[in-house]
């Protein structure tokens, strides 16, 4: 075999020189600074326990239209422990007797949490076997309002918008 020209020769070992020095480089700068990470956002969880009181409405009316605008007073008795609470619902008249002729005019809050100012209430009502899921936010230390929805048997049975208001802390 014949050699090669010396300028071939040349440029592959100033080629090879260049890939060792880079890759010296770039082995040079691989140790990372050490990683300092921002802290992640803190955000004010809404302190829930104590007694709210206040009401609930059916609507709209295409589930439950025998008790199309039904609205009921209600009350949550909470106990907050971190993001996760606790509690009791009562429900009494308003306009028209709870469900069930007054039936579920108590329950237990199974599992509740606050995560920021949003709340999630998940209520079993022993009278017929239902759950209803409260979610809304604390629009203020003493005030909050939102969504529920009910369900028995698998079934959506009401749902409807409600209001609360703190009568005393925990």
């Amino acid at each position: 075999m014949g050699t090669l020209p010396e300028d071939v020769v040349k440029g592959w070992f100033y080629r090879i020189l260049m890939l060792v020095a880079v890759a010296g480089l770039v082995r040079c700068g691989t140790t990372p600074p050490p990683q300092v990470r921002a802290p992640e956002p803190q955000v004010p969880t809404s302190e829930l326990g104590g007694l709210w009181s206040g009401t609930m409405r059916v609507m709209p009316c295409d589930i439950a239209v025998q008790r199309c605008n039904a609205i009921n007073d209600i009350t949550f008795n909470l106990t907050q422990y971190g993001s996760q609470v606790v509690g009791n619902y009562a429900c009494a008249a308003g306009n028209m007797d709870c469900r069930h002729g007054g039936a579920d005019s108590s329950g237990k809050i199974a599992a509740g949490s606050v995560s920021g100012n949003q709340i999630n209430l998940a209520v079993q009502l022993p009278a017929d076997l239902s759950d209803c899921y409260y979610n809304g936010t604390a629009i203020s230390a003493d005030r909050a309002d939102g969504v529920y929805v009910c369900y028995a048997g698998g079934r959506m049975i009401e749902q409807g918008v409600w209001n609360v208001t703190r009568q005393s802390p925990e």
